[in-house]
């Protein structure tokens, strides 16, 4: 059929035959106590097998882009083609003004003519004469024609802007002429890009399909494409799953060892911290060449033509509890000379994650059951061909060699205040350790905070002299106590010149928070690992009033009360039960006083026991040695 008939009866066929290749992620949910042991999972959702090979759909939970070139019919030079991009993003619009979608030719076809769509730019056509092309640039960039186009230059699921929105297609035809006129000389095209506002989709290599099948409306007839190319866009995503601990700034790094030797021919959202050697490609050269690539978030402010959505955040990834909104981190990657199928693909294994020191370790990638998506319309199910998952878990004890926080103590009953203990993140004639902390009365304090140093010099920490030297002291107060309810005061104070604290957190655990009546200026959130049981919770700041702890100085701290109600059966005032169980800052343990330390009762709640014999020993004593 000519190319007026394949543009006006294109809208007569249905496709039968629409392969989506999607992947996704699995959430899990982390117990709050394994966190205790282990300071919780990450996990890293380094999603399909298209992924690595940049053949099939590599995304994120929110699917991908893909697009198919069903070739229709052959023409004098080249051929007539349909051209459809699937947004199978669950969640995730392309709106106005819509994307853009471009590749680069792999000799050199022109465009005879469009419909449903329009290449940006014709390029340099002289060399043609009388019917002159669409377009002759090498690498041309087309875009959706708008709603009101005549009918004429219209197909089907073409002419709306642009705008795609999940579950739906947007489609053109094209006529390429200079090009091959069988299967075995045409040339597919290569170096796709798909283009969203605010958003680039990097797309892996064309791919040889089985041929789209079409069905006329009246299901009488059935064709089939002369030939298909696909091609995926996508995204890969990182999620923090850790319900109390950050990954603070200067960000993650992670990093892998390919399997074979592959390569990364181009990333958006993030970058490698080195190219490699490259020297054997010529024209055309990789991202990365790297065995063993470490890959960094770009910074805020990246132009919005190198942006995916949730990157570019400088690595930081915020707990998921207290901010799931910016709890994932996203950047896209097209990986080439790798496998093309599930056999051929190898794994990439030693993966990495500094966050952004160390502390934690990662498991092996493994293949587990692919993910299945539901399409918006729950009447049709994908799946990915290939899904991996890797595990990253925390130790603070692999993070850091001493302690970050330490807990204080006192009460309205008792004039005891117990300190954070001696040493518990440090010592201060330690010599391995000398310098490490400043006296707050020391003569201009400011000049020795903060020298003058080279740009981009990082000062190590420094902290205040105390007796313990934690750069965070927790201090628990029991307040007030009322005929049914009890109050506490928590004051968090920041010892540490050189570090603030933004999006701050605590974690406490006691057996009244089952019984919490009122919280004050914090944010409060229960976790409860076990049914039934409701002994820790989430503390942090109000947004704009004390979700930041500056450094060390006048305002280095923020405080608020709790109003627990009574409990009958369980509460008392005696043998420490007021105070806290455990207490965490940022995820990390603090060091808590000893439990005999803790302040007692005046009336004897901790008083300790004389024997007899000591009674009657004691007298006899002190008359002998007063008679002496």
């Amino acid at each position: 059929m000519g190319s007026n008939q394949l543009t006006r009866g294109n809208g007569l066929y249905k496709e039968a035959a629409m392969r989506e290749i999607d992947v996704n992620s699995k959430k899990y949910r982390v117990d709050p106590r394994v966190e205790s042991l282990f300071s919780s999972i990450i996990i890293l959702l380094l999603v399909s097998f298209s992924c690595f090979i940049s053949s099939g759909a590599l995304t994120s939970n929110k699917g991908n882009i893909t697009i198919k070139w069903d070739l229709m019919n052959w023409t004098p030079d080249g051929y007539i083609a349909v051209v459809t991009a699937y947004n199978n993003q669950k969640q995730r619009s392309i709106p106005s003004p819509g994307w853009k979608m471009s590749w680069r030719w792999a000799k050199k076809e022109v465009i005879w003519s469009m419909a449903g769509a329009q290449t940006t730019e014709q390029g340099d056509c002289s060399m043609f004469k009388g019917n002159i092309p669409k377009s002759c640039v090498r690498k041309p960039t087309v875009i959706d024609l708008l709603p009101g186009t005549p009918y004429n230059q219209q197909i089907s699921n073409c002419c709306k802007g642009g705008v795609l929105k999940p579950g739906l297609a947007s489609s053109f035809q094209i006529s390429v002429g200079a090009a091959g006129t069988s299967n075995s000389t045409v040339r597919m095209a290569v170096n796709f890009m798909f283009t969203a506002p605010k958003q680039q989709y990097i797309c892996g290599p064309t791919k040889n399909v089985m041929r789209t099948k079409f069905i006329t409306s009246d299901s009488k007839r059935t064709t089939s494409a002369l030939m298909t190319w696909n091609i995926a866009c996508a995204v890969v995503t990182m999620f923090n799953f850790q319900k109390y601990r950050h990954i603070p700034s200067p960000g993650w790094t992670l990093g892998w060892k390919w399997a074979k030797k592959e390569v990364i021919w181009s990333m958006v959202g993030a970058q490698t911290t080195e190219q490699g050697d490259c020297s054997k490609y010529k024209g055309n050269i990789p991202h990365c060449c790297k065995k063993d690539p470490t890959v960094v978030d770009l910074l805020p402010g990246t132009p919005y033509n190198q942006q995916i959505a949730n990157c570019c955040k400088g690595g930081v990834l915020n707990s998921w509890v207290q901010d799931p909104g910016n709890a994932a981190s996203s950047f896209q990657i097209s990986v080439g000379a790798a496998g093309t199928t599930n056999k051929t693909v190898r794994v990439p294994r030693n993966f990495t994650l500094m966050g952004p020191g160390p502390g934690y370790t990662c498991g092996p990638a493994k293949v587990v059951r692919p993910t299945k998506f539901v399409t918006t319309d729950t009447r049709r199910t994908t799946q990915a061909m290939m899904t991996w998952n890797i595990t990253c878990t925390y130790s603070q004890f692999l993070a850091q060699r001493t302690p970050t926080c330490c807990v204080s103590l006192s009460s309205f009953y008792n004039e005891t205040i117990v300190g954070c203990p001696t040493c518990a993140c440090g010592c201060q004639n330690n010599k391995t350790e000398s310098g490490a902390c400043l006296d707050p009365d020391t003569p201009h304090l400011a000049s020795v905070v903060s020298p003058p140093t080279k740009k981009g010099t990082i000062l190590p920490p420094l902290v205040q002299c105390t007796r313990h030297l934690c750069p965070i002291r927790v201090h628990w107060h029991v307040k007030q106590n009322y005929k049914e309810y009890w109050r506490v005061k928590i004051t968090i104070t920041n010892f540490n010149y050189r570090l603030n604290y933004s999006q701050w957190n605590m974690v406490a655990q006691h057996p009244n928070f089952d019984n919490i009546t009122q919280i004050f200026s914090f944010n409060y959130k229960s976790l409860t690992p076990y049914a039934g049981l409701n002994d820790t919770a989430m503390l942090w700041g109000v947004k704009f009033y004390n979700d930041f702890l500056s450094e060390a100085g006048p305002l280095g701290n923020v405080q608020s009360e709790i109003l627990f109600r009574k409990d009958q059966a369980t509460f008392s005032f005696e043998k420490g039960w007021a105070f806290p169980r455990r207490i965490y800052f940022n995820g990390d343990n603090c060091v808590m006083p000893l439990p005999d330390t803790y302040p007692f009762l005046p009336n004897g709640g901790f008083r300790p026991e004389v024997s007899v014999f000591a009674s009657v020993l004691l007298p006899v004593l002190l008359v002998f040695f007063f008679s002496a």
